[in-house]
């Protein structure tokens, strides 16, 4: 039996566990989870397996819930206590154990401190692991993990959902962002450097997409301005379009692991103005296709609104092209072959 225990369980990830139970139909697949935060749907549906919802501090046996323990057993991240709890018994039976960590590097004293507790309570308890891509690897290689037990792949936007829009000098001068409406997020400070930059006056606008305690904040922004526009959270579903429509997305966190929704907007060919804490921006922001920006300075921000104003057809078409490029890297396929790779060689 492999059991993926996954905290959150979101639906990009029942799609890429859907793709890798369609490879291995010899093998018995579980997956263990909790609730994700926001209120996404189908998770059963599309990960094609048995789905078993716990609470975070569940205390029961992972026999109790899958009837037996697993030969493997792969993870997300250690902070969930009851999946720490059955990773151990799947340890002491013999089995093996992967992590699932999206965490990106980023150079801090902070962060050695981190590397240094990982080597002494975490390390020896997993085989392998699985990271997004570049700034996952450089992460674990700063923590001591030998580079063959590294496999890439763990996250992917699925390509038969978000796909590519047409040609960008076409759509609309649209900005979209997706996410939790949150400090972490910087949603704030989106709004201010886009009225900042004045290029509402070019007929760009701002559309943000979600839910979260800052929601309300912005919507008494999006009266004072019109150039911007508060939607509530859409199902992935319903985000594809969004995305198509979009010619720019933007993502300005002051912390964010990865960032599928990078994924997402680049596989629909858009441009990314992406904040420099965005892991995803190694693997999906090129020379051609976005711009960085610091998510702590309002000025760099308003910069990278402004120079939207000064790309011409050719910029856009280039932009889409490498968009394409990059994001045509990553996929539900690769996420199977990684976690198949990993299995088999750990």
């Amino acid at each position: 039996m492999i059991c993926f225990a996954w905290s959150g369980f979101p639906q990009y990830a029942a799609r890429c566990v859907g793709a890798f139970v369609r490879d291995n139909p010899e093998n018995e697949i579980v997956v263990i989870a909790t609730r994700p935060a926001v209120p996404v749907q189908g998770m059963e549906r599309l990960c094609g397996c048995k789905v078993v919802w716990v609470d975070a501090n569940d205390e029961h046996d992972i026999s109790y819930h899958l009837g037996r323990i697993p030969d493997k057993y792969l993870v997300t991240g250690w902070a969930t206590p009851c999946f720490n709890h059955y990773r151990d018994q799947v340890r002491s039976a013999g089995g093996k154990t992967f992590q699932l960590i999206d965490h990106n590097f980023v150079q801090s004293v902070k962060e050695l401190i981190k590397s240094i507790r990982f080597r002494v309570l975490f390390k020896s308890k997993y085989d392998g692991y699985m990271v997004p891509g570049k700034s996952g690897r450089q992460l674990l290689r700063y923590y001591g993990v030998a580079d063959n037990r590294i496999f890439d792949g763990l996250y992917s936007a699925d390509e038969s959902l978000f796909y590519d829009g047409g040609p960008l000098e076409a759509r609309d001068k649209r900005i979209v962002y997706v996410g939790q409406f949150c400090e972490r997020k910087n949603v704030l400070n989106v709004c201010q450097a886009f009225v900042n930059s004045d290029i509402a006056k070019d007929g760009w606008t701002l559309a943000m997409y979600g839910c979260g305690p800052q929601k309300d904040a912005l919507v008494e922004i999006a009266k004072r301005y019109p150039g911007i526009e508060i939607n509530d959270f859409l199902q992935p579903e319903g985000l594809a379009s969004v995305y198509r429509g979009a010619r720019v997305f933007v993502l300005a966190s002051k912390e964010e692991h990865w960032g599928l929704v990078v994924h997402e907007a680049a596989l629909s060919g858009c441009y990314l103005l992406l904040s420099d804490r965005v892991g995803a921006g190694e693997d999906l922001l090129g020379q051609l296709n976005g711009r960085s920006f610091s998510p702590f300075n309002i000025h760099s921000m308003n910069r990278a609104f402004r120079s939207l104003m000064s790309l011409e057809d050719e910029a856009w078409q280039n932009a889409r092209r490498e968009s394409l490029r990059l994001s045509g890297e990553i996929s539900i396929n690769k996420f199977s072959s990684g976690v198949k790779n990993m299995l088999a060689l750990c």
